[in-house]
Parts: C-alpha cells; sequence; structure tokens
C-alpha cells in the first residue's frame, strides 16, 4: 500500500515547526563555540591538561587533543610531487542470508592505481566465504564480522600494491575511518582479524607509505567535545549538543586549505593503536567556491609526525577531489568503489554457481524461504556496496 500522505503531512508540519526551534537553538550554541575556539585556539597547554583530567574521570571521554598547531590553523595547498603514486582500495560485501537456498558470504575489495603521467590501473580480489567460516562462535556471520574481514582486506591489498612502488612516494587510500568499530573485542574471531589489520598498517609504516582513511561530509564533534571541557559549565553533559566540527571550521578554512592535526583521544585508540598506529586527524575544505565542503582526513602518527608527508598527502587530496568538480570527492577513491560494487545479478550468478557446485557433490540446497520468495516476486532488488 502506499504511504499515508494525509497522516504523514501533519507530521511534517508538527516536524517542521520543531525544526525551527532546533535552529535558532543550535545558532546560538555555535556562537558560543566559536567564541570558545577563539578564546583557547592558542592554549595548548591548559587544553591537554584538561584533557588530561577528564580522561582520569572518563576512559571513555573521544576528543579531539591539540598536537603541535593552534585550533584555529588554516594552511593552504601545498604543491604536489609529480612521482607521487596513489593507490585506493574499496570493498562491498554479501553478507549471508539464511532466507537464501544456500547461505555464503562474499567480500569484493577493488583498487585503483593512479600515478602522473601514466595509465591507470585496476585490480580485484574476490573471496567467498562458507562453511564453517561462516560461523562465530556458533551463530551465522552478521554484516558487522563480514564487514571487517572486508577492511582487512582492503588495507592487506593495499599492502601488495605498495611493494610495487618502492621507490617513490606512495599514498594509500580507503573511504572512512582508520579506527575500527566492528565485533566486540573479546571474541578470538575479532581479535585475529584486528591482528592482521594492525599488521598491515605496521607493515605501511615500515615502508615509509602515507596512509589516510578519508571522511566525507563528517558529522564528528570531537573539537567541540574538547571545547566543551573548557566551558564555565563543563559538568553539564554537552552544553554544545547538536554542533559539529564542521560547523566550527566551515569558517576558518579557505578552499583547499586544512587544519591544524589533531590526536584522536578514544578508549579504542588508548588501548588499540599504540606507537607508530596511534591516530590523529585533520579536516580539509575541498570545495572551489564559497560554500565550505569539509573533509575529515585521519591519519597515523607516522604520517602526522613527517611535514613532507602531511604535505603530499594534503595536496593531492586536494587535487584528487577537484577531478570530479562540483562534487569534489577524491576520483582514486571514486574508482576504487566503483570497481568493488557487486549487483545483486552477479549475487544470483554466485550463488547459482554454488548450487551448481553443491549439486555436483550429491549436495542438495535449500530453497528460497517463503518470505524471500515472495520479496523476489515483487521484484525487490538491490546491489551490494
Amino acid at each position: 500500500m502506499p504511504i499515508d500522505y494525509s497522516t504523514i503531512r501533519n507530521d511534517i508540519v508538527d516536524q517542521a515547526g520543531q525544526a525551527v526551534s532546533r535552529a535558532n537553538r543550535l545558532r546560538d550554541q555555535r556562537e558560543i563555540a566559536r567564541q570558545t575556539l577563539a578564546r583557547w585556539a592558542g592554549d595548548l597547554e591548559e587544553l591537554n591538561r584538561r584533557v588530561a583530567e577528564a580522561a582520569q574521570l572518563d576512559s571513555g571521554l573521544r576528543c579531539a587533543v591539540p598536537y603541535r598547531e593552534n585550533l584555529m590553523t588554516h594552511l593552504p595547498c601545498p604543491a604536489v610531487d609529480d612521482r607521487t603514486v596513489i593507490i585506493s582500495a574499496d570493498g562491498s560485501q554479501i553478507v549471508p542470508n539464511r532466507h537464501d537456498p544456500v547461505e555464503f558470504a562474499l567480500v569484493n575489495v577493488g583498487a585503483f592505481r593512479y600515478a602522473h603521467k601514466t595509465t591507470p590501473a585496476e585490480r580485484v580480489e574476490s573471496r567467498l566465504i562458507m562453511n564453517e567460516e561462516l560461523f562465530v562462535n556458533n551463530s551465522l556471520a552478521g554484516e558487522d564480522y563480514i564487514a571487517l574481514l572486508r577492511d582487512v582486506r582492503e588495507r592487506s591489498l593495499l599492502v601488495k600494491m605498495a611493494k610495487e612502488d618502492a621507490n617513490v612516494p606512495v599514498i594509500t587510500l580507503t573511504d572512512g575511518q582508520l579506527e575500527l568499530f566492528h565485533e566486540p573485542f573479546e571474541t578470538e574471531e575479532f581479535k585475529e582479524h584486528f591482528n592482521e589489520y594492525r599488521d598491515a598498517l605496521r607493515d605501511l609504516a615500515r615502508m615509509g607509505v602515507i596512509t589516510a582513511g578519508y571522511v566525507d561530509r563528517p558529522r564528528a564533534d570531537l573539537l567541540v567535545r574538547l571545547l566543551e571541557l573548557m566551558h564555565p559549565d563543563a559538568e553539564k553533559k554537552h552544553p554544545f549538543s547538536g554542533v559539529s566540527d564542521s560547523d566550527l571550521l566551515g569558517r576558518v578554512l579557505l578552499p583547499g586549505e586544512r587544519s591544524a592535526v589533531f590526536k584522536l583521544r578514544s578508549k579504542t585508540v588508548v588501548t588499540h593503536y599504540k606507537d607508530d598506529l596511534e591516530l590523529y586527524f585533520f579536516y580539509l575544505n575541498v570545495s572551489t567556491n564559497e560554500k565550505p565542503q569539509l573533509a575529515r582526513v585521519e591519519i597515523p602518527r607516522w604520517v602526522a609526525q613527517n611535514t613532507e608527508m602531511l604535505d603530499n598527502l594534503h595536496g593531492n587530496l586536494v587535487e584528487q577531489s577537484r577531478i570530479l568538480a562540483q562534487r569534489p570527492y577524491p576520483w582514486a577513491l571514486h574508482r576504487a568503489h566503483e570497481i568493488a560494487v557487486v549487483s545483486f545479478q552477479e549475487k544470483e550468478l554466485l550463488q547459482e554457481m554454488i548450487i551448481a557446485e553443491l549439486g555436483r557433490h550429491g549436495i542438495l540446497p535449500g530453497d528460497y524461504s517463503n518470505k524471500q520468495s515472495a520479496k523476489n516476486n515483487s521484484g525487490q532488488k538491490a546491489r551490494y556496496a
């Protein structure tokens, strides 16, 4: 049946009225947050002291930590090193579905290699997951676990390809954060794959590769959380609730500029990302006009501490983003996504191949569940990205 638009219309009117009140509240909070940023931007010692105090009271504190630069730093786009090779990776996955005739998962990783004055190269690595490997703690693997396998394989493929360009600067890019938020750290399966992920990062560090995670249209409030510690009512929970880092830095960063580099403070980072794997980040305005379009770029410590690496990453991200003109986003990452995506038709073909092979071994698969059959008959289809 169609949506009950008469009821929804009333909801829209009601919610729009509430949105006006919320917008007014957020406007006031943004202004106070901006004033707080201007007041404390240069006092890194006091800011760090407040973070240390807050972390003792709350081990789960998640916020930005000042590193070396004034919080209102805005640095112009530097020149890029034309020798640089950019390797991006993105993945898609098929999650096992108990309503299908056979239960299986797929991790499909696409990689894209780009260098100045050379022909771009593509690579795909696909991995089928079946039988005992599909079960975690005696339960069928869920989307979170399969996504973890995808993240590990993305990083492993970047290591493999980076080794092929050992004599030039190399930048490796993935979409999203470097910090993983998947299965609970207590499970043995997670620990095994998470260690693989960290080992891949250490390999990139040993090779001197510039690696980064790119977060498009970030909603993070890491800097805001830091500034809340300086608020007169700091004991009040989240006095700047609803304000994002982009709200603050959108007025600071001109097109092509990056922000100060911040250290990422979180329980996960403190516990699991040590030494060279400590995580840092900066914001980048990839816009080509007066309307800010910010990205958050997450980097490990060995990149944050190396000015030459940082500048090369900054310049190449701006250059890559401007290839897509009005919708700035690193072209290499966009191409990796296009390579990795798995269509519904490909999933169906793969399933037919598995059923046929099982049949040759005398194993008869089940059928679609009644629920899935009804969905299939209604024409509900998807792609896996």
